[in-house]
């Protein structure tokens, strides 16, 4: 990073300072990561997907994947996880968009923050298994617990 004019430590001093990125070109630079992912997790999650076809002549040769995760996470001990807005916008999301000129894989995700029911994850295996997909649509709102917010 000699080119950039701030070393690492002193970037991240100022993004801490000004709670503001402090990107910076990195010309003829080549990064190699490397990750490894240790933790494996087990247990039941419930997601829907189907394939709805397209009615513009065209366009439905084409695929766009269009997912959506439900808000609420339930409980935990006497502890509710109340959802980011109400307990279906992501849901009803999908639904909205779903009447396409393309054809179109629809998917409602049992959840979006445990690696069972992955929000990125599982519409990027049903990209897989289309042969062109032109879009992603993963719709998706911030979710803020009842800790963040006091």
């Amino acid at each position: 990073m000699a080119g950039v004019g701030a070393s690492p430590s002193e970037l991240q001093t100022a993004i801490d300072r000004d709670l503001k990125p402090q990107s910076r070109p990195l010309p003829d630079a080549v990064v190699t990561l490397h990750s490894q992912n240790t933790s494996e997790t087990t247990g039941t999650t419930y997601n829907l997907a189907g394939l709805l076809e397209g009615f513009d002549p065209q366009l439905k040769a084409e695929t766009i994947l269009i997912s959506g995760h439900h808000d609420h996470d339930g409980m935990s001990g006497n502890e509710i996880w109340h959802g980011a807005d109400d307990n279906g916008s992501g849901t009803v999301g999908v639904v909205a968009v779903a009447p396409p000129a393309s054809k179109a894989t629809a998917s409602s995700l049992g959840g979006a923050h445990d690696p069972l029911s992955s929000s990125s994850e599982i519409p990027m295996r049903l990209r897989r298994c289309v042969h062109y997909a032109p879009a992603v649509v993963v719709i998706a709102r911030a979710r803020a617990s009842a800790r963040s917010r006091q």
